[in-house]
């Protein structure tokens, strides 16, 4: 009953604010299909904007779900560059950054796994041409010639290739015509970068055109300095990437074949994260740290055994500046192909789309953000024989180097006769290899190993290691999936449609965690793989799980450009299993699968003769089982279910041609969300036994909005000049489910953005400069859990950049 007066709430504000809206522009001027002017006649009217997220071309204001999209040249003006750019564009979608530039996890209203492993399946699902990818770490990617962006909120379970619990964002690149022509962009900016992309295509054969993109991403200078003296570099974060793409597009009487052979690299310095200390002198949290932010003047990095160790801290006040004793590294690199064929049959179109890629993930980096400290007055305290090397011991550095091979099958029919029924249904097949080593250097763990303490018997496990813990696994995942859509015209204006898909994916992992002595050999294993005394090295577990999701929605045409909608929807993501290291047998233990129900209404209308465009979305989750990562009550981070939690919400976005010269577009949204049935076993920020009940959703503030505006105008016969101004809001968010003022950002943020572009009358040449984030706003996207562990490091955004792009555009 609850569930059903919230959304009630819901229902009635969205058609309240929709009705209210229609009713005061003058239905009858409006709204009426008798319209004396037509759209193509009003030098005012929108773009129309064409979207394939339900396997058909549809107008977007035609597809009943939520779903915003950027054409190529909305890209260009907000700044989108890959895709976490999304995230300050959209309203309700964050960014929650595990691993600075590298591992980036995308949240859609509030749903999104904060897992910084890179084997587990993301709950937004990420598609090139609609084929998904299969880790966060595959979306750090550079964007380029892309026809458009599209992105759907909301549970998907029937339609794309696989199941996704918060979302889906597809990028569609340009393909292939018989037009001969391309471009070249470079551009200059701060930080000395230097980036240069292109593109160029045409007819090779009356029946074969071919399409070739490139993109180049270099600056010498990185945005954040390193203020240690003793390290041999003073800044981090310079870019180099480098990508292209080639296709071919082959068409026969009733046969399109596309084949899309991609590869890239980034070999691009690692973000280091700002390290900040949460331990008084007394040994203790200190107090701002109880109460919100850490105050670096009176909180330290390490507090070990009391008063007698002051520790370090990180006093400059600049979270782009930090002193580091490990210089990060990463050598990235990616090659793929994919597929499709298109056939023409007399009832419908079949489809089979192919993709294959390789993804090697190689980093290094200094994860605790921390030059090294002085460990030998700890060691005198209790009484252990100095040692020198402690002198500056590093606390944890980290080597990762992932790598995955994907490869998905998707068969599908889609219905093209007339008639009041249109459907589509069909097969999709993925499997996946991913192996890992990771290894964390600390020499914290050669003094733990000196302790004559058993720290909870933990003390056994570390015995006779050296400064290296190490950690491999291998996982192999396999998914079949079937599905269906059917949609069927009920009235003349009202449709109804109902969708099923039936998924099983089985999961095969095995792992094993060790040490290394200062020669590199292996001596002991971290965990007891088992009790019979048998020196068992690797750890091996599967899982296979089925689901039925669905979805069942009406839609309604109250006038020609004015549709309501509402639907119910279920969506469902699989278990795994962590890939971090474990220190006991309970830390790599299968976690299951989550699942959510979502309730959506929504209202589309086009009205002004087509000028402007107005969407209200109003929705009410049920999330069951939420997938997660947080501190147990023995203090080490686990991923495991955290609770169940409701989620509801209202958005609304819109553009506005306001003149034939500006337009206006705009999103504003709320969310509430709220965590319940929590699981049992979680530590509070200070490691004593609680639970997650009443807490929020982390990365989900309760509001945020965007805007932008575009004035284009003739300054000459010869001449246009644009400026286009945006701005991204978003109020206080908490960073970690617990919800400890240590987590919560309590600040709001506002992100500007501009770009002011001068071209020829005929678009063959452009100039155009701009600025993003151009207050320097500082918002943090991600911080490691539990003040019982002395410390945080946080991930923080990219401070403000600018340039400037010199287009040339060539061909018939």
């Amino acid at each position: 009953m609850k569930h059903i007066n919230n959304f009630r709430k819901l229902t009635t504000t969205t058609l309240s604010i929709s009705i209210a809206l229609a009713l005061s522009m003058g239905s009858s001027q409006v709204l009426a299909e008798e319209q004396s002017v037509e759209v193509e006649d009003n030098n005012n009217a929108l773009e129309v904007i064409t979207v394939t997220s339900q396997k058909r071309s549809q107008r977007i204001q035609d597809v009943p779900t939520s779903i915003n999209a950027f054409t190529e040249n909305e890209l260009k003006d907000l700044g989108i560059s890959n895709a976490v750019d999304i995230a300050n564009a959209i309203p309700n979608i964050e960014l929650n950054s595990a691993g600075g530039n590298g591992n980036q996890i995308i949240t859609i209203r509030g749903v999104g796994l904060n897992d910084f492993s890179l084997n587990n399946t993301p709950t937004t699902a990420v598609h090139i041409d609609e084929v998904p990818l299969s880790s966060n770490a595959m979306t750090g990617f550079s964007l380029f010639d892309l026809e458009r962006v599209e992105v759907l909120k909301g549970p998907q379970g029937t339609l794309f290739g696989r199941n996704s619990t918060a979302g889906v964002v597809n990028f569609i690149t340009k393909k292939p015509t018989d037009v001969t022509e391309g471009y070249v962009t470079a551009t200059v900016g701060n930080y000395q970068t230097f980036n240069l992309e292109g593109a160029f295509g045409g007819e090779l054969t009356d029946s074969l055109t071919a399409r070739a993109s490139f993109k180049s991403e270099s600056s010498e200078e990185g945005f954040q300095t390193n203020t240690n003296p003793d390290a041999s570099w003073n800044e981090n974060g310079e870019v180099d990437k480098f990508a292209a793409r080639v296709q071919l597009l082959w068409t026969g009487d009733n046969t399109t074949v596309l084949a899309n052979i991609h590869t890239g690299s980034d070999k691009s310095q690692p973000w280091l994260p700002q390290s900040e200390g949460t331990t008084g002198l007394n040994g203790a949290p200190c107090a701002s740290a109880l109460v919100g932010r850490p105050d670096p003047s009176e909180c330290y990095i390490d507090g070990f055994f009391g008063a007698s160790y002051q520790g370090i801290s990180d006093t400059d006040g600049d979270v782009h500046s930090g002193s580091y004793d490990f210089q990060p590294v990463a050598d990235d690199e990616y090659n793929g192909f994919s597929l499709r064929v298109d056939h023409e049959l007399s009832f419908a179109t079949f489809t089979s789309l192919t993709g294959v890629d390789n993804f090697h993930y190689r980093h290094k980096t200094d994860l605790d953000g921390i030059a090294g400290m002085d460990l030998q007055e700890i060691a005198g305290f209790i009484g252990l024989p100095i040692n020198d090397t402690w002198q500056k011991a590093n606390i944890l550095h980290q080597y990762e180097d992932f790598e995955v091979d994907q490869f998905t099958q998707e068969f599908r029919l889609t219905s093209t006769t007339d008639g009041d029924l249109k459907w589509i249904t069909g097969l999709f097949i993925a499997t996946e290899d991913m192996k890992n080593t990771s290894g964390y250097a600390s020499d914290n763990f050669g003094l733990f190993a000196s302790l004559p303490f058993d720290f909870g018997g933990y003390g056994a496990v570390i015995e006779n290691t050296g400064a290296v813990f190490n950690h491999t696994f291998e996982q192999e995942n396999t998914s079949y999936a079937v599905f269906a859509q059917f949609d069927y015209a009920l009235f003349d204006k009202t449709n109804i449609s109902f969708g099923t898909r039936y998924t099983e994916d089985e999961k095969d992992f095995e792992d094993e965690a060790y040490g290394l002595d200062d020669a590199g050999n292996r001596v002991v294993k971290l965990m007891p793989y088992s009790d019979n005394g048998a020196d068992e090295t690797t750890f091996k577990q599967s899982m296979d799980t089925s689901h039925v999701s669905w979805k069942v929605g009406m839609d309604h045409k109250i006038e020609k450009d004015w549709m309501i909608y509402g639907g119910i929807s279920e969506g469902h993501k699989s278990g795994g299993f962590p890939g971090t290291i474990p220190f006991a047998e309970a830390d790599v233990a299968a976690y299951d699968d989550e699942t959510i129900l979502a309730y959506e209404l929504g209202s589309k209308l086009s009205a002004l003769d087509n000028s402007l465009r107005l969407d209200i979305t109003a929705f009410y989750y049920d999330y069951q089982d939420m997938q997660g990562v947080y501190a147990t009550a023995e203090g080490f981070d686990t991923l495991n279910r955290v609770g169940d939690a409701e989620v509801k919400g209202l958005e609304l976005s819109g553009t506005w041609s306001l003149t034939e010269s500006l337009t206006w577009s705009f999103g504003a949204a709320v969310l509430d969300t709220e965590i319940s049935d929590s699981v049992e076993n979680v530590g509070d920020a200070l490691g004593n036994p609680t639970d997650f009940n009443g807490k929020e959703l982390s990365h989900a503030p309760k509001q945020s909005a965007s805007t932008s505006f575009n004035w284009t105008n003739e300054v000459s016969d010869s001449l246009l000049l644009s400026v286009q101004v945006n701005a991204a809001y978003k109020s206080d968010f908490y960073l970690r489910y617990d919800n400890d003022p240590s987590s919560h950002w309590d600040e709001s943020s506002l992100v500007l953005g501009s770009r002011i572009t001068l071209s020829d009358i005929d678009d063959t040449w452009s100039v155009a400069l701009w600025g993003r984030n151009i207050t320097d706003e500082e918002i943090p996207a991600y911080q490691s859990f539990s003040l019982a562990k002395q410390d945080h490091f946080v991930f923080y955004n990219q401070p403000s950049t600018y340039g400037i792009d010199f287009t040339y555009r060539f061909g018939d």
